[in-house]
């Protein structure tokens, strides 16, 4: 995994990583059975859809939108409603963007998350919403200490949304063990952790 995504080594100025990059994915586009979620977020949720899908024993499948590109990026919302209005159908729509974007301040931060959700509400009036809370980075890392104020950003946005709140980020901590070699990834037994918090989550609202 950690191989595959580029991260942010480091904090800087600009609003470009050095490599950006989009993946996206339509799970099982036969099964008509399975509950259908849309994940929006970065290579976390890449790595972590296949086990929530598994926790799940796939009665819940999982649509993912994985990007590198900050919540300011004039291109973000775009691409997302292209991913989104491909999709016949949603049960629920699951959003984390917390771990890009850090040339942004934690204000700007949450002046663009909640520009991005009220699109996305607009967009999708009738589908449950829940954001995720970014995962805990080695203290290497120069912007670790941020994740916790983000995340607080976002539990202050699904409380004036009315949105819910799948918790990844107290997971990652109890578990920051499996953190992999870069300090950003995690095993596969922590997106395994992960997508079990996913499930039962969205059990209770989906």
């Amino acid at each position: 995994m950690s191989n595959t995504y580029t991260y942010q080594e480091k904090a800087t100025s600009s609003p470009r990583e050095k490599y950006e990059w989009e993946r996206i994915w339509f799970e099982d586009t036969y099964d008509k059975d399975a509950k259908r979620v849309l994940y929006i977020g970065d290579s976390i949720s890449n790595a972590t859809f296949p086990y929530a899908a598994a926790a799940s024993d796939r009665k819940i499948l999982f649509n993912n939108f994985a990007t590198s590109k900050a919540l300011d990026n004039p291109f973000f919302y775009p691409m997302v409603k292209m991913f989104v209005d491909q999709n016949e159908r949603i049960d629920a729509i699951i959003v984390n963007n917390g771990l890009h974007g850090w040339h942004l301040t934690e204000e700007e931060y949450a002046r663009y998350y909640l520009d991005f959700i009220r699109k996305l509400k607009a967009d999708n009036p009738k589908t449950p919403i829940c954001l995720v809370l970014s995962t805990a980075t080695d203290e290497s890392r120069a912007y670790s200490v941020r994740v916790l104020p983000r995340n607080e950003k976002a539990v202050e946005i699904a409380e004036k949304e009315d949105l819910g709140i799948i918790d990844l980020y107290s997971v990652s901590v109890k578990n920051k063990n499996l953190l992999s070699q870069d300090g950003v990834h995690f095993t596969s037994d922590g997106y395994k952790l992960f997508g079990e918090e996913i499930v039962r989550v969205l059990e209770e609202r989906i």
